[in-house]
């Protein structure tokens, strides 16, 4: 008869072994697994399972995941790592992803063309606003320049409109003169 039973202590061998190695009596070693401070038989395999996953409250010290939706988890643990397969299909992976997506329900479709488009959008966007993040200073430098120059290139225009003005007045005064 076999029996299963989460005992809440570390595994020593000698515990339940004798000298020779042989296992002690069926008493003796349940006597070692119920002196744990936490112990529980498994009746079957939904208590297992539920101590496992995490949804029996009581036994929460054996829990190797959180899993919400039991049936789900399942069900894709199944379509990928299908035991009848020899070899895991891409469109297992696909079918057990859609169905992770979707929350389990079937009929809503999942487009990975228009979610990469949309994820590789997101990242030229993010790379864009990183590298004014990082060059912030060098364009508040260059925009200070810029403005420095146009205030320049307004000196300059304002000098070159008097240069015209005073060169048509001595060009003048010259003709005047050779007269």
């Amino acid at each position: 008869e076999l029996h299963k039973v989460f005992s809440k202590q570390p595994f020593e061998l000698a515990k339940i072994t004798d000298e020779a190695g042989n296992l002690k009596p069926f008493e003796a070693i349940r006597a070692y697994l119920r002196s744990a401070p936490l112990h529980k038989r498994i009746s079957g395999v939904s208590d297992y399972s539920d101590i496992l996953y995490g949804l029996n409250r009581q036994y929460l010290d054996f829990k190797i995941a959180d899993i919400r939706n039991k049936a789900l988890f399942l069900r894709l643990f199944h379509a990928v790592f299908n035991v009848d397969k020899a070899i895991i299909d891409a469109k297992s992976i696909k079918r057990a992803l859609m169905t992770s997506l979707q929350g389990g329900e079937e009929g809503k479709y999942f487009d990975p063309e228009a979610y990469t488009q949309r994820i590789n959008g997101f990242m030229e966007q993010y790379r864009f606003f990183n590298q004014i993040e990082k060059e912030s200073e060098r364009i508040e430098e260059l925009a200070t320049l810029h403005e420095r120059l146009l205030k320049r290139e307004e000196e300059l225009m304002r000098l070159s409109a008097r240069i015209r003005e005073r060169k048509g007045i001595e060009t003048a005064r010259i003709q005047e003169l050779g007269e």
